[in-house]
């Protein structure tokens, strides 16, 4: 397996986010989790909004595509930081600059999955 899906694999918890200069804690977003399985799928829980879809590695990018809801759209991401522990993320889009920081979380300290 591909060391780069080896550790996306998990549950993360958003812990700040910065847009166009902006910076925001992430709680302040709501409970913020994005979670990574194995055969491909993600689900993100934005304060019970949740978005599922398939995501794709090509090396240090990440494409994350919806397969619910017509009008979602692809989210390509530029890998900053991926290890065991954290992940920073900077989103790839002409009209705005963000940068997510994430931490892995215990799947037992998350409760419900979906």
């Amino acid at each position: 397996m591909d060391p780069t899906k080896q550790k996306l694999l998990g549950i993360w918890q958003l812990q700040w986010m910065e847009v166009n200069g902006s910076h925001l804690a992430g709680n302040s977003v709501g409970n913020w989790l994005w979670e990574f399985n194995s055969e491909g799928g993600y689900l993100h829980n934005v304060a019970g909004a949740k978005e599922k879809g398939i995501y794709k590695l090509d090396g240090k990018k990440l494409m994350l595509i919806p397969v619910m809801g017509k009008a979602r759209v692809e989210h390509d991401y530029n890998i900053v930081t991926i290890d065991s522990v954290e992940m920073d993320l900077v989103l790839i889009d002409k009209q705005s600059k963000s940068e997510l920081y994430f931490l892995k979380k215990a799947a037992s300290a998350v409760g419900e999955k979906d």
